[in-house]
């Protein structure tokens, strides 16, 4: 999900350098912490309630390095593991169809989704998971666009007020939640069976930083108990409806990096921290009939601005930590294995599914961009309750609130496909970051990622476990 400008009111001032010694203790206590269908299935198709569920296992990759991707091809080229798409729903829903669109029949009732913007999905999907990465989908719903189809899909108290447009999903209508079920049967079916033949994926992230509600998933300003019921209702609609499809996918609720501290310090009613919203979660899990889901988080460094997670100082290693970056992961994967938080007597599967890292444009900037990417793939690698680290983004956007997070320089005002040289063809427009991301799990990462170590105060990578 792109960041925009609302982006710099998580900046706060550069915290001082906590130190060598500071930062072994935390890779020691991550450490520590880690110890403890049928071939012929049709497109067109049915959901009937007695549809077998596909039993095939939830698949492992060969690495945890992810990327939200935009460059098929590059993304390819460089082995990237676990890939992460947006995908907003209104363009999927289709409410006037044309004779190829997609139909579906779910629980008796027929759906339509476009064609156009179905293949489009197709072709991300199908050449990143054979070449042996898994996918994940980010669902969301906004409330531009067409307005029936956005009051069948964001919910009524949507504020237009909203800085991005997302909105929480439609959960006070029957109308609103059988289309949503239906799309989220669609979509698992499409790419959840056998031979998966448009591309397989495994997971599917609800919404946006919903805890940062007011920005991300907007429903106006609500009591925080409200929020996390009617996030919850809607979760478990998909959850269900995927289960119903198949087995080998995952259903994730985002997070972003605030945890005790809300975003919102004087308004409780547009976000609150992600430790909360996971307690309160837990609960209605426990009080309603547990179910299945995991969580997709987003550590971001303290601030935004600068990279070097190893300062912060809002990240600590209790349980209140105001915030979880990198620095201090174990704080949410050892919540997480807290007996009410367990699922099944099992702890919920974490991926990483959105951070960067901010470079200044220079080159003492992509340094530190890409030494904190090296720092942050080795605490991550070393962390086996994560299973992916997925960064955003592959290319830098103009229009990201003044962030360059990405492993390419924008170039030709392009942001989905730079050439591979600038202008005039002086040098290549990728980064630094660029060949650690290619290299971190590969033979020869020590000696792509050793110009980073006096840069972190290391001498040596934390080992992975």
């Amino acid at each position: 999900m792109k960041k925009s400008s609302h982006q710099t009111s998580r900046s706060i001032p550069p915290s001082q350098r906590l130190g060598h010694a500071s930062l072994i203790v935390c890779c020691l206590h991550l450490a520590l912490s880690a110890n403890q269908t049928s071939a012929n299935h049709p497109s067109y198709g049915t959901a009937p309630d007695t549809l077998a569920p596909d039993a095939t296992a939830y698949p492992l990759a060969r690495s945890k390095k992810g990327l939200q991707v935009e460059w098929i091809d590059d993304a390819i080229d460089l082995g990237v593991q676990h890939a992460a798409f947006n995908c907003v729903l209104n363009g999927l829903v289709t409410l006037n169809p044309k004779p190829n669109d997609y139909v579906w029949t779910h629980h008796g009732q027929t759906h339509h989704f476009r064609k156009s913007a179905v293949d489009a999905l197709d072709r991300k999907i199908t050449p990143l998971s054979r070449s042996g990465a898994l996918v994940y989908l980010i669902l969301l719903a906004n409330h531009r666009g067409d307005d029936e189809i956005a009051r069948r899909l964001v919910h009524p108290e949507f504020n237009p007020e909203a800085p991005n447009g997302m909105g929480a999903f439609q959960s006070t209508s029957a109308e609103g939640r059988t289309l949503f079920a239906a799309t989220l049967s669609f979509l698992a079916d499409r790419y959840g069976r056998q031979p998966f033949s448009n591309g397989r994926v495994v997971g599917f992230i609800i919404g946006n930083e919903v805890n940062s509600h007011w920005f991300w998933y907007n429903r106006g300003e609500v009591e925080p108990q409200e929020l996390v019921d009617d996030y919850a209702s809607m979760l478990r609609i998909a959850s269900e409806s995927v289960a119903a499809q198949t087995k080998s996918a995952r259903v994730y609720v985002s997070l972003d990096h605030y945890w005790e501290r809300r975003h919102t310090p004087t308004n409780p009613k547009k976000s609150l921290g992600s430790l909360e919203f996971l307690e309160r979660l837990a609960a209605y899990s426990r009080a309603h009939g547990d179910f299945a889901w995991h969580v997709a988080f987003h550590p971001y460094p303290e601030s935004l601005f600068h990279p070097a997670f190893w300062n912060d100082k809002q990240a600590t290693l209790d349980r209140e930590s105001p915030k979880v970056t990198p620095k201090n992961l174990s704080v949410l994967t050892d919540f997480l294995k807290e007996p009410e938080m367990l699922h099944k007597g099992s702890a919920r599967r974490v991926i990483l599914s959105e951070q960067g890292f901010h470079a200044k444009k220079d080159a003492q900037g992509e340094r530190l961009q890409a030494a904190a990417y090296c720092l942050a793939y080795r605490l991550i690698e070393a962390d086996p309750g994560i299973d992916a680290f997925i960064l955003h983004r592959h290319i830098d956007h103009p229009r990201e609130g003044g962030l360059n997070l990405g492993l390419w320089r924008e170039a030709s005002g392009s942001t989905t496909q730079p050439s591979r040289r600038a202008p005039r063809g002086q040098r290549l427009n990728e980064k630094l970051i660029y060949r650690c991301f290619r290299d971190a799990d590969r033979e020869h990462w020590r000696d792509t990622f050793r110009f980073a170590l006096p840069i972190v105060g290391l001498d040596a990578w934390p080992k992975a476990l």
